[in-house]
């Protein structure tokens, strides 16, 4: 949704097919607010899944050492893992609670409680993520969730007063904010890897011992920087061809192209 609107934001922005792109935009901010508010509503059920099979991840997350009823939903903190404390935090009262339960009494444990359950269950060992990159991921990837909402929001105040095609600062937010969605997904690729850290296998396999013997390191830096060159070839190739067959606009024949197929 947000890339279709800014490449229709793009054309407005040209003054190429205003009309056609300006349908086009309305469709997508529809679209956005729709899907983004769906996309929080699985988020939400996603949490409560990850602090029933993976509550150290959930910990991490928040950043919460000790265990708390009500747990308080960490809005900013310093994190510092070496001593196991949080410094300088802001929170909301009761919505961590919310967030994983659902209402605004239950207990969420903490790492510092999850590290001593862990090692009598699996021995000795640092069972803690990297706190740090997970804690902020988790916060940006949510942050731009948010951002995306509100964006849609204000496009459909826009449309609804009937100036946005006007809305010039609009329409050039519009075409930063539609790479946005791939950063969003890859913070949240950020927080499922390094969160589940140091397992490979919750609960059953250590990153550790899942490291193949018969692999080399040379090896593994082959198959990274091939793997590289052909998503970042791939990358070009895309970019190429939106620019190629964005830029111009709808052909003017398009509605014979349609009734010929």
């Amino acid at each position: 949704g947000l890339f279709m609107l800014g490449i229709s934001a793009w054309q407005m922005l040209r003054k190429n097919q205003v009309e056609i792109f300006g349908k086009s935009a309305r469709i997508a901010l529809v679209f956005t607010a729709v899907s983004a508010l769906l996309v929080a509503t699985t988020g939400h059920k996603h949490a409560q899944h990850t602090v029933k099979h993976q509550p150290m991840k959930m910990a991490a997350m928040e950043g919460l050492w000790e265990s708390e009823q009500p747990a308080s939903f960490s809005m900013f903190a310093i994190i510092d893992q070496e001593n196991r404390t949080t410094r300088r935090e802001f929170k909301l009262p009761y919505m961590l609670s919310v967030l994983a339960y659902n209402n605004l009494t239950t207990e969420v444990r903490g790492m510092i409680d999850l590290q001593k359950e862990y090692e009598e269950a699996y021995g000795p060992g640092d069972y803690l993520p990297p706190v740090r990159v997970v804690y902020w991921s988790f916060r940006l990837m949510v942050g731009l969730g948010m951002l995306f909402i509100i964006f849609a929001i204000i496009g459909l105040i826009q449309w609804w007063r009937d100036k946005l095609e006007e809305s010039k600062l609009y329409l050039k937010l519009a075409t930063i904010v539609m790479f946005l969605p791939l950063l969003a997904n890859s913070l949240g690729w950020i927080v499922a890897e390094m969160g589940r850290q140091p397992w490979v296998v919750y609960g059953l396999m250590l990153t550790r011992d899942g490291v193949s013997p018969n692999v080399s390191a040379g090896s593994m830096l082959l198959t990274t920087i091939v793997f590289t060159l052909i998503y970042g070839i791939l990358a070009a190739v895309a970019v190429y061809l939106v620019h190629r067959f964005a830029k111009p606009g709808v052909p003017e024949d398009a509605d014979k192209m349609l009734h010929a197929y």
